[in-house]
């Protein structure tokens, strides 16, 4: 028992190992939606390839899925010295020298009839370890009214899948108050007042004290 699972641990080890060493970045593009018999073009784009190392791409496709053909750029062989290997179950693999870092491997298939969704199961690797990536890809007539606006559609050709989408008016901005600023009085006219005030004042008391001296 000790040694069956010894021995398990080691294997994912062992896989682990290889899978963190790959150093080969691979990106696969293809649409997501195709319609039925529609030409598919999947593509394969290899960087930090290992120049003058045997590199391998396999990809295992639906069975009722039509192989066109295929090309590698970046190759050091040419393409009948490619190995290309086409398996039993649709599945295509492909095995070459870069001759750069950057290769590219792409291939042209039909797409099936029935409408749903299919599988695409490809892997890749070379001495220093592998990578796998998995996709799937629906197959649907575009039509009109089934609330998804894609492909070729637009307001134009069908506004209820692509209805157009109003902007709310744009609100005015709020008027700032208008503060009144507070009337100064005229330093002329205070001026006047107490000039009055203060001949007033001495009127008073000049008249104060002449009456006293006539009395």
């Amino acid at each position: 028992m000790n040694k069956l699972v010894f021995a398990l641990f080691a294997s994912f080890a062992v896989v682990l190992l290889s899978l963190s060493a790959f150093a080969v970045s691979v990106s696969r593009d293809m649409p997501a939606r195709v319609s039925p018999g529609e030409s598919v073009t999947v593509v394969f784009n290899v960087a930090d390839a290992q120049v003058g190392k045997l590199f391998t791409v396999e990809d295992d496709l639906p069975e009722d899925w039509k192989f066109v053909s295929w090309e590698v750029v970046g190759a050091k062989e040419d393409k009948a010295s490619i190995n290309h290997r086409a398996a039993p179950g649709n599945r295509h693999g492909w095995s070459f020298t870069p001759n750069s870092g950057n290769v590219q491997v792409a291939y042209v298939v039909l797409a099936a009839q029935p409408e749903k969704s299919y599988d695409f199961d490809a892997v890749w690797f070379d001495e220093s370890g592998f990578n796998r990536d998995k996709r799937s890809v629906v197959v649907r007539v575009l039509r009109c009214g089934d609330a998804v606006c894609e492909g070729a559609e637009n307001n134009n050709v069908c506004p209820a899948d692509c209805p157009v989408v109003e902007q709310p008016p744009a609100q005015p901005e709020p008027s700032q108050p208008v503060v009144q600023q507070p009337v100064a009085e005229e330093k002329g006219n205070s001026g006047v007042l107490l000039i009055v005030l203060a001949v007033i004042v001495a009127l008073g008391v000049a008249g104060f004290f002449f009456m006293r001296r006539k009395q």
